[in-house]
């Protein structure tokens, strides 16, 4: 697997992990300090800080992958109508 694609599912994991929050302003407050917690010496396997800024994958697909993980968390947004969410 690539290092990309590992590094996409730990983030998709340390979102998913807060779902059942249904307060916005802790559920966005506990992601990022999630997200600036993540030590991926022990997450990755061989992983080596070059001690510069982690360019995870395009932006593209990291909105694809936090839309999916937040915008389409049930338990904070609710649909009103076709993709406009309250």
């Amino acid at each position: 697997m690539s290092f990309n694609l590992r590094v996409e599912g730990i983030v998709g994991s340390v979102i998913f992990r807060e779902k059942n929050i249904i307060d916005w302003n802790e559920y966005k407050i506990n992601i990022l300090n999630n997200l600036n917690n993540i030590n991926f010496n022990e997450k990755i396997d061989d992983y080596i800080s070059s001690g510069k800024s982690l360019q995870l994958t395009t932006r593209q697909r990291m909105r694809r992958i936090l839309y999916n993980s937040i915008v389409l968390n049930n338990n904070i947004f609710i649909e009103v109508g076709y993709d406009s969410y309250n």
